[in-house]
């Protein structure tokens, strides 16, 4: 008995070309971005070299893509994770009527205590993944069409 499978060739082509497609890189690197965005904007500020320290890393090519944020300042799991001393803590921007009446463009800034910049913002970036799962299946369709 004898199978003989017709177009394996050609699937195999357009599966190796899929894998290599840039649009993936491109949409793990907006959402890398976007997660690093968060950190700063959540990261107190005394300084400024914690906040200034969130950087991306992005690797892959295709479906092998991926991008990670993190920080090379030793201080900085005490801001995330607290002390015996200090709570963890971020900071949020809150519109204000308040303030936009007294004239500080409507931004009230605060600290929230109990968890640091990164958990924090991971929460937030975690909503968007529904997003971003679909942007990335949208690029495989487009890839697969080509």
């Amino acid at each position: 008995m004898e199978i003989k499978i017709e177009g394996m060739e050609e699937l195999q082509k357009k599966m190796e070309n899929i894998a290599q497609e840039q649009s993936f890189n491109d949409v793990i690197k907006k959402a890398t971005l976007k997660l690093q965005n968060l950190v700063k904007m959540s990261t107190p500020v005394d300084t400024g070299r914690a906040r200034a320290s969130i950087t991306p890393q992005l690797g892959g090519k295709g479906v092998d893509s991926w991008g990670k944020v993190g920080t090379n300042v030793k201080y900085y799991p005490f801001i995330e994770f607290g002390t015996a001393k200090m709570e963890a803590r971020y900071v949020t921007e809150v519109a204000t009527s308040e303030a936009r009446y007294a004239g500080v463009g409507g931004v009230k800034h605060g600290r929230v205590l109990g968890e640091g910049p990164f958990t924090h913002s991971i929460k937030v970036f975690e909503k968007e993944m529904p997003d971003i799962a679909k942007l990335l299946a949208i690029e495989l369709e487009k890839a697969w069409d080509k």
